[in-house]
């Protein structure tokens, strides 16, 4: 899942953006390389609101929350992609 949300906000923040995000989070490790697609919880949640806030401190409030909101959306996408066969939503498309 983490897999997911590090392509999301790649794809809205750009690869710099996201290693500057990843950085200010102090979660430099994960831009090595991604997780695998699959349920494994490979980063915590705690990870994940450390990277959103982030975001709200490198953007600001008002930004961040538009930019995490685009992320969700992406999000979805590649959760379709990656993971729609098991959870039986192969068929839909974007």
């Amino acid at each position: 899942m983490g897999r997911m949300v590090l392509l999301a906000l790649e794809e809205v923040l750009g690869r710099n953006g996201l290693n500057t995000v990843l950085n200010l989070a102090r979660l430099s490790y994960l831009s090595a390389g991604y997780p695998p697609p699959n349920f494994v919880l490979a980063v915590p949640f705690d990870e994940v609101a450390a990277l959103l806030g982030a975001i709200d401190e490198m953007y600001g409030t008002q930004s961040g929350q538009l930019l995490a909101f685009r992320a969700g959306r992406a999000c979805f996408k590649y959760g379709i992609r990656d993971l729609g066969a098991l959870v039986g939503l192969a068929d839909v498309g974007l």
